[in-house]
């Protein structure tokens, strides 16, 4: 299932987003650090071009206006991330009619499930641990014929 954040980023992979968002939690600076201001602006400035050269032309307009990357991280966050009641109902109906002999391997269905999850989780619908439980033992019914 793709995400809606999907639709603003170049199809050139998860790798790059990934960086850029590891790079925009790493440049936050506490009050001890010595790096001087002229490094700080120049690597926002960096992660700022990496974010525009990533997303496709159709979102330029919400990022063409931001001063920092993470104020532009924030406008796209605000701009394709989706909190609202289709969003939820959509993510339990598929949390609920999500089924084991759908997936290859064991795994694939957990971390489906966990997927589905946390995407509730994100969207301030978090799951209980013995609903989650209770799913996903519903998901790995066998299938029993009699004889």
């Amino acid at each position: 299932m793709r995400d809606s954040r999907d639709r603003c980023i170049n199809p050139t992979g998860y790798g790059p987003r990934r960086y850029v968002v590891i790079e925009l939690r790493s440049e936050r600076y506490d009050e001890a650090d010595t790096t001087s201001q002229h490094v700080r602006e120049r690597r926002d400035q960096k992660a700022l071009a990496k974010i525009c050269l990533m997303v496709k032309p159709a979102v330029y307009s919400h990022v063409r206006s931001a001063n920092t990357a993470l104020e532009a991280w924030q406008n796209l966050a605000m701009a394709f991330e989706d909190k609202g009641l289709n969003r939820r109902l959509l993510l339990l109906r598929s949390l609920c009619s999500i089924k084991l002999e759908t997936f290859v391997t064991m795994e694939d269905y957990v971390n489906e499930v966990m997927s589905l999850s946390q995407k509730l989780a994100a969207v301030d619908k978090p799951v209980d641990d013995e609903f989650l439980g209770a799913i996903m033992l519903q998901g790995c019914r066998m299938i029993t014929s009699p004889w």
